[in-house]
């Protein structure tokens, strides 16, 4: 199964609505782990919960924050991610965006080999295992429900 809806993958209008919601909080943290006097993990953080609420997207901000950590650490060449505060990169991925929301939406359908060819062309034939958690983790924590769903109201019961 494949997430994406066309096969011209370079803009991020044609990204499902999840992975469309996570692309910022991906960038943030990115950025954040490149540039750390940039503060970018708040922002990943603000993003998260301005998408999902804030239970649901401190959790799915902190999912991301790991594995983003882990892609980083593991990793031999830096990745390419977009500045998320560039107004005039948002809307275009670069190859190593692309590969990351590829290798979550083979997490997200258990497509257990080809989630596993995508990690070792990441990493050079190895295959790190906190990676592979942490990114079943928050694969696990995206559903089709990109936005915050509504709080029902409570109401008084006589």
């Amino acid at each position: 199964m494949n997430y994406f809806l066309n096969t011209e993958r370079d803009q991020v209008e044609r990204l499902d609505p999840m992975m469309k919601a996570l692309l910022p909080v991906l960038r943030h943290f990115f950025s954040a782990l490149n540039d750390p006097p940039s503060q970018g993990w708040r922002h990943g953080y603000e993003v998260a919960i301005g998408i999902w609420g804030q239970g649901r997207g401190l959790s799915i901000a902190h999912a991301v924050q790991k594995f983003t950590y882990d892609l980083m650490r593991c990793g031999e060449t830096a990745l390419h991610f977009n500045d998320p505060l560039d107004i005039y990169a948002r809307p275009l991925l670069t190859p190593d965006e692309r590969t990351v929301l590829l290798l979550l939406s083979y997490m997200r359908a258990d497509n257990t080999g080809k989630a596993r060819e995508v990690i070792e062309g990441l990493h050079q034939g190895m295959i790190d295992p906190i990676l592979v958690r942490h990114g079943l983790a928050l694969a696990a924590m995206m559903d089709a429900t990109p936005a915050r769903q509504a709080v029902p109201k409570l109401r008084v019961v006589n």
